[in-house]
C-alpha cells in the first residue's frame, strides 16, 4: 500500500508552486526511512532525477527536504553511484553553505551516505532522512576511504568540488548555528580518528 503512493509523489516533485514539491519530498523521506524496499520503489519510480533537480530549483524548504530524501536513498549501496551520476554532488555541496536552519546538516548527511564504502547491504533506515538519525554516519563515512572503486570515485567527486573543505568548515560552526545547538554538536562529531580524505 505504501509503495503505491510513491509514483504520484514522484510526479508531484516537479509540480509548480512552493508547497507541493516540498510536501512530496517530505513524504518520500518518511517512506524511505521505513525500508530498503520502499527506497527501491522510489528509485524505480524515477525519483532520483527530480529530487536532484529540486536541490537547485526548489524553495529553501524544498531543497532541504530533497537533500534529506537523497540521504535516505543513499543508504542503499546500489543507489549511490546512480545519485552521483545524476549530478547531485554539486548542489549538495552548495547547500553546505545555506543559512536555512537544518539544510547544511541535511546536505552533509547526504554526502556522508554517498561517501560510504559499499558493503553489499541493503541500507539502514536509521541513517536516512529523519532529523536525528544518521549523525554518527558522518563520523563513520568521512574517515579513510573504503576499498570499493565506487566509494573512491564518489569521494573524489565530492573532494573535486571542495565538499570536504566545506564539511571541515562546519567543525567550527562557521556556517551553522551558534555553539551549543544540536547543529554544532553534529558538526563536531564529524571528526574521525582515521583522518579525512586528502584536501
Amino acid at each position: 500500500a505504501q509503495a503505491s503512493a510513491i509514483p504520484p509523489l514522484v510526479v508531484m516533485l516537479a509540480s509548480d508552486g512552493q508547497v507541493t514539491p516540498r510536501l512530496a519530498a517530505m513524504l518520500l523521506v518518511r517512506l524511505a526511512s521505513h525500508s530498503a524496499e520502499l527506497v527501491g520503489a522510489i528509485v524505480q519510480a524515477g525519483g532520483i532525477m527530480p529530487l536532484v533537480k529540486l536541490l537547485s530549483t526548489g524553495t529553501p524548504a524544498s531543497k532541504q527536504m530533497a537533500a534529506r530524501a537523497i540521504a535516505a536513498i543513499a543508504t542503499v549501496d546500489a543507489n549511490r553511484d546512480t545519485i552521483v551520476d545524476a549530478d547531485a554532488i554539486r548542489p549538495l555541496v552548495s547547500l553546505l553553505a545555506s543559512h536555512e536552519l537544518g539544510t547544511p546538516e541535511a546536505a552533509a548527511l547526504a554526502l556522508a551516505n554517498l561517501s560510504r564504502a559499499d558493503d553489499g547491504g541493503g541500507g539502514d533506515k536509521g541513517d536516512g532522512g529523519d532529523e536525528g538519525g544518521g549523525a554518527s554516519q558522518l563520523v563513520k563515512s568521512l574517515g579513510p576511504l573504503g576499498g570499493h572503486k565506487g566509494a573512491s570515485w564518489r569521494h573524489a567527486s565530492i573532494n573535486s568540488l571542495n565538499g570536504i573543505k566545506w564539511l571541515v568548515s562546519m567543525l567550527d560552526g562557521s556556517n551553522l548555528m551558534p555553539p551549543g545547538t544540536d547543529n554544532h554538536e553534529m558538526a563536531a562529531r564529524m571528526t574521525v580518528p582515521g583522518g579525512w580524505p586528502a584536501l
